[in-house]
């Protein structure tokens, strides 16, 4: 495999030429954050530097497939890392666990290997942190794009489901991320009971 920094420098310059404005949450931005978040889960799980070095790519590329179109984004970034597996030096074991990750990022999210609960956690890592309001408004903006007549109530029974449904998989996420969502969706239920 190539060497992180330059696959991300590749990566990164394609999502900003190639990723269309109003994708307002799956953009550049988020794609760095969850980097950074699967570097510090990755860490914290005792990864070699090889195996983190997988994690992060995995993490770069998770949503790459929005340069393709919205629907079975997953699958799309899958195939983009395929067609770059020459020029980024790929193994076939590489990029087998690369698309098991991006795969795990699908909603509703599904990890069993340990890379996969990184990432899968990495890319959820928001909704258990106070920074999960900004997110979620970002989310909503991109949603209204593609769904104009969702209301804020809809926004905020959609959220309330998905956040009963969803569970993080790693150690850090269990006793650290999910408190703290916990309180915001007791704060999105007291917002949606106020409407």
């Amino acid at each position: 495999m190539r060497r992180f920094g330059e696959i991300h420098n590749i990566i990164i310059n394609r999502l900003k030429e190639g990723l269309p404005s109003y994708l307002t949450y799956h953009d550049v931005a988020h794609t760095e954050d969850v980097i950074k978040k699967s570097i510090l889960l990755a860490e914290l799980a005792n990864l070699s530097q090889e195996e983190i070095d997988l994690v992060k790519t995995a993490a770069l590329y998770h949503d790459s497939g929005f340069l393709m179109a919205r629907e079975e984004h997953e699958e799309k970034s899958c195939l983009i890392v395929e067609n770059d597996r020459l020029e980024m030096d790929f193994s076939k074991s590489d990029l087998q666990k690369i698309c098991e990750m991006i795969q795990a990022t699908k909603i509703p999210q599904n990890a069993t290997s340990l890379y996969q609960k990184i990432l899968a956690d990495a890319d959820l890592f928001y909704l258990g942190t106070g920074e999960y309001a900004l997110y979620a408004n970002k989310l909503f903006e991109e949603i209204k794009y593609f769904t104009p007549q969702i209301t804020t109530e809809e926004w905020f029974r959609i959220q309330v489901d998905f956040m009963e449904e969803h569970t993080y998989f790693t150690p850090y996420g269990k006793s650290v991320l999910d408190p703290v969502k916990q309180k915001n969706l007791k704060s999105l239920k007291d917002s949606a009971c106020a409407e």
